[in-house]
């Protein structure tokens, strides 16, 4: 069984008299990728930017490596290498796909400009980008800037990737895409990954563990397998709303559709 390196307890975040998070617990192991599902308006995005030190949590603990820490339930970045892909991507409009990639080790101050340039070239040609270096945001496709964000995530060797809707706005096709990039990452450099996705039954081919996340709460965490094969009723409701498959619906207990 894969070490729990992160794990979060009583996780809260409100927003005025809404609870978004209200009370999350969930264990991240290393190496591992994790999917976090569930209904739009549920607060997967929140969870990750309380994670990141991006929005401020009311409460909670986080631990790392089995030590507790403070920092307003965020990642220690002193001690912790973690990134984050954002949804839209993010990427500076002007800046070249070779300057968003470099710009977090730029801002370390840990690497010579040689360094800087040999790991970026080296990530970006990976990523069958070694002709778009000085390309800029406008004039990459939408895919070709999802590989950007991709290669930006990775560049400093993070410990942990967060992925928030990573294959937003592509097509089926260019989303299997992604999710095969981060599978081959992910063995490659051994990162652990936390992503949210609406893309079900697509992204469970590479989860290793699924949490789906209602009502503020976790309410199951298991591997995808046993989440397809649960009988509570509102897991069955969710994927069969999920788009689970355009042919066949979640099957009940005793065959009842």
């Amino acid at each position: 069984m894969s070490e729990a390196f992160i794990e979060v307890r009583d996780l809260k975040k409100h927003f005025g008299v809404n609870k978004v998070l209200d009370g999350i617990d969930l264990d991240l192991s290393r190496g591992l990728v994790t999917t976090i599902v569930g209904k739009s308006g549920m607060g997967k995005s929140v969870f990750l930017k309380c994670l990141a030190g991006i929005v401020e949590a009311d409460g909670g603990e986080i631990r790392y490596a089995g030590k507790p820490f403070t920092l307003s339930g965020s990642l220690p970045n002193n001690r912790l290498r973690f990134s984050y892909m954002f949804q839209n991507n993010a990427l500076f409009d002007s800046l070249n796909a070779f300057e968003n990639v470099a710009l977090p080790l730029l801002e370390s101050g840990e690497h010579s400009s040689g360094e800087v340039r040999d790991k970026v070239e080296d990530l970006l040609g990976q990523l069958d980008l070694a002709d778009s270096l000085e390309r800029y945001p406008g004039e990459l496709s939408g895919g070709m800037q999802k590989r950007v964000a991709f290669a930006r995530a990775l560049v400093t060797d993070p410990e942990l990737v967060l992925f928030d809707e990573p294959t937003t706005g592509l097509d089926p096709e260019r989303k299997f895409g992604i999710f095969d990039l981060i599978a081959e990452y992910r063995e490659k450099y051994g990162f652990t990954a936390l992503l949210v996705s609406h893309d079900i039954p697509e992204v469970f081919q590479i989860s290793d563990r699924v949490a789906w996340l209602d009502g503020g709460r976790i309410r199951f965490f298991g591997t995808a397998e046993e989440l397809e094969s649960g009988r509570q009723p509102e897991v069955i409701e969710f994927l069969n709303k999920s788009r689970y498959s355009p042919h066949r619906k979640v099957q009940t207990f005793g065959g009842k559709s």
